[in-house]
């Protein structure tokens, strides 16, 4: 396991832009993961599917976040955290009506560990 870094055109320039620059880039990676995976369940409690059913689209969107990240054997690290970020989303808003206050969360979440691994990679 470790961080895969994905082949985008220009990456490298980015790492040696500093920890800075990779920090903001990540945001919108960030965001776009929290729209995709944590968004819809907010949808689901919106059109009023049980609390069962939600969680059971809770752990269907945390493996398949763990996949997105890069092979099987990376589900059970991301997607456990996926699946965490998942309660942390119904638990801050998504059940209650309040996606945008739970995407706030989530994402904040999703991004401070996010940058924790980048600094200690950068630095070590």
């Amino acid at each position: 396991m470790g961080i895969i870094v994905p082949d985008i055109p220009g990456i490298e320039q980015i790492f040696t832009g500093g920890i800075i620059a990779v920090l903001i880039v990540s945001c919108k990676y960030v965001l776009l993961e929290e729209l995709v995976f944590r968004f819809p369940l907010a949808i689901l409690a919106w059109l009023q599917y049980s609390l069962s059913s939600v969680l059971v689209f809770a752990l269907i969107f945390s493996i398949l976040f763990g996949l997105a990240h890069g092979s099987p054997e990376h589900i059970l690290l991301q997607g456990v955290s996926g699946f965490f970020l998942s309660l942390l989303f119904l638990k801050c808003g998504g059940l209650q009506g309040r996606p945008f206050k739970a995407l706030a969360c989530t994402f904040t979440a999703h991004w401070l560990y996010n940058a924790s691994l980048l600094v200690i990679a950068m630095l070590f």
